[in-house]
């Protein structure tokens, strides 16, 4: 199967050409030259060359392939001389931890389809370009044709939506009608149709209906001028003329509604169909509709029972799955491939890696900013990928929960922290972990959530693990310690704004919210709990966080383009350049700008030319010391 997503050189030099990220990085080194490079960390590094590099923490969110565009803003800032420190991320965010954590230029040596690459975010593009990301989607066929026509031929899964519409409602239709045709058969109902009676019924249910349709289009005329009232004065309150009906009100109403609808049934096939089709159409007119009406009946029995019959079996294979339509294996086994190729196949290795570019690559502290408490020294663990424990029902944080879950945790290969915190609910499979007892007798979460059968039971307990985002999709919280008053270094954080722009003057009108959306935002509700939650308290970190729109292009979009990967790239670096330099950007599909500031906003004035380092410390510091009070 081809989908156009496998660059066969990958190219970078080539890629980056077709991208606008140079015109990006030139506008932000122009700004940075004309009103000079602020300084954005007290940590850095003086390289032989006499170039600087100012390190930093660095949170990223998760959103499926929308990571493309992580990558582009991660490209701008190792080029604008960034260099980072302790990473974290969830799902799509964690893949780049990990592999920002991992790869190394020292390990892809430049030959034919490669050049020697000087930034880590080069690597994790040429693994992104020369990987078909279709591949990931490894499960059943009939459920990579399901998720490829949900993701990009809107016309087959309409047409396959309107396939099984159209045997529900044939099916119903034929019942229906061969039902009523032989109930007109029976000798009580023809005495009936024959009687006052029946007359005397026709001419109530003729009435009930006309009153039913003139009162339904009364009420939406009423409605519709009552909501374009409310919302021509910006009301998001319900109308006060809409009023709750009486009971004997409603009663009357059921009473027209259960004789307007025998009547409509009768009127279609007792006049329509008994008396004007089979009443009076020749033989074989009539032998041609039994014909076509019995063949659409069968056709649509067998649409049915083909539709249910499919159901059951990919429900058994759904269930026995872990309700996972894909396995996911395919993606671990890439993610291994890659900590192989760079000698970090274990987590002792990767925090070897991690443990020389951090605290043995002789970083310093710059020298207004040294304090005896200062220091360029730091605390491990290094890297911090989230999951979702659905069994245990908490949130897990990988390297530092491993010990819940793994004997022994160093010996664990990193690629299963990532398939962890990537099992997108129902997408893929969770990723399943068996815990000895000996893991759970040491651990106190083992404690605490473990019941006395559990004690007693020395049996492994699988352990289910789906997507971080479940729970925290942007951890940007992971690096805070409000025991640090002044920070060495700042926490950068990058978020995906995927939401649908909304326009300014429907920013406050009442949401137009269906069942499956309002559904949707409890989900989000909960989901983003954490993190916002976080946020909501220590307001300064939002000017930590650039915000990348992606808005339009699908999250799950495995089969993507090379023109939609370049358009992700071109995103991301657009970010970089609104983080840096101030301008608009997207946050819930609402538009802001930095450089328009509300009166007495003094956060917003020290930050609306970009991030300001300075300032950051200081209303960092202030929001402490008025926490401790």
């Amino acid at each position: 199967m081809k989908t156009g997503n496998t660059e066969a050189t990958a190219n970078i030099n080539e890629f980056l050409t077709e991208t606008n990220v140079e015109s990006v990085i030139s506008e932000i080194e122009t700004s940075f030259q004309n009103n000079g490079r602020p300084i954005y960390s007290d940590i850095y590094k003086e390289e032989a060359d006499g170039k600087i590099y100012e390190y930093v923490n660095y949170v990223q969110e998760g959103g499926g392939v929308l990571g493309v565009a992580l990558v582009g803003y991660t490209y701008v800032l190792e080029r604008l001389g960034f260099r980072f420190l302790k990473l974290a991320g969830t799902s799509a965010g964690a893949i780049n931890t990990l592999l920002m954590a991992s790869v190394d230029p020292k390990n892809y040596k430049a030959d034919a389809g490669r050049e020697q690459y000087k930034y880590q975010s080069e690597i994790i593009l040429d693994e992104m370009l020369r990987f078909d990301l279709w591949k990931l989607v490894d499960g059943h066929w009939f459920a990579k044709w399901l998720i490829k026509i949900f993701i990009g031929k809107k016309n087959t899964y309409n047409t396959l939506i309107d396939f099984i519409s159209f045997s529900l409602a044939g099916v119903m239709i034929y019942a229906t009608t061969l039902g009523m045709l032989r109930l007109y058969q029976f000798n009580f109902m023809q005495r009936f149709v024959q009687s006052d009676v029946h007359d005397i019924l026709v001419g109530i249910g003729c009435c009930c209906t006309v009153v039913l349709l003139i009162q339904w289009w009364v009420e939406v005329q009423k409605n519709k001028k009552l909501v374009a009232q409310q919302l021509k004065q910006d009301k998001v309150d319900a109308p006060k003329e809409i009023k709750e009906k009486s009971w004997y009100s409603k009663a009357l109403w059921l009473f027209i509604f259960f004789f307007s609808v025998p009547f409509v049934l009768h009127l279609v096939f007792h006049f329509v169909v008994t008396i004007g089709l089979i009443g009076h159409a020749p033989e074989a007119v009539m032998n041609i509709i039994r014909i076509i009406f019995h063949a659409a009946g069968a056709l649509s029995v067998v649409g049915l029972i083909f539709t249910v019959v499919a159901f059951l079996y990919f429900k058994g294979r759904f269930s026995r799955a872990g309700y996972g339509i894909n396995p996911g294996d395919t993606f671990q086994l890439w993610m291994m491939d890659i900590m192989k190729r760079n000698n970090t196949q274990t987590y002792s290795e990767l925090e070897a890696v991690m443990e020389n570019r951090i605290n043995n690559a002789g970083l310093q502290v710059r020298p207004d900013a040294r304090d005896p408490d200062r220091n360029a020294k730091f605390e491990k663990p290094f890297m911090s990928i989230m999951a979702s424990d659905i069994t245990l029902q908490t949130k897990a944080e990988f390297p530092l929960n491993a010990g819940d879950y793994w004997k022994d945790p160093l010996a664990v290969n990193p690629a299963e922290f990532v398939r962890a915190s990537m099992s997108i609910p129902v997408f893929f499979s969770p990723h399943k972990v068996k815990v000895e007892q000996a893991v759970q007798d040491e651990s106190e979460l083992w404690h605490q959530k473990s019941t006395a059968e559990d004690k007693t039971n020395t049996l492994k307990k699988e352990i289910w693990f789906v997507d971080g985002g479940v729970l925290s999709n942007f951890p940007i919280n992971i690096f805070h310690n409000p025991q640090i008053l002044i920070a060495r270094v700042p926490t950068f954080g990058v978020k995906l704004e995927d939401e649908a722009h909304v326009k300014p003057e429907n920013e406050y009108k009442p949401a137009n919210t269906k069942f499956l959306g309002f559904l949707g935002d409890i989900f989000s509700t909960i989901r983003y709990y954490y993190d916002k939650d976080f946020l909501k308290r220590n307001t300064i970190y939002d000017k930590a966080i650039a915000h990348i729109d992606v808005e339009k292009i699908n999250w799950l979009d495995f089969g993507m383009t090379r023109k939609t990967k370049i358009e992700l790239f071109n995103r991301g670096a657009e970010a970089a350049k609104a983080f840096f330099m101030g301008g608009v950007y997207w946050v819930d599909g609402k538009m802001y700008d930095s450089k328009k500031v509300a009166p007495g906003d003094a956060i917003g004035e020290a930050f609306k030319n970009g991030f300001n380092w300075e300032k950051f410390k200081e209303f960092r510091k202030q929001a402490i010391e008025a926490g401790r009070k």
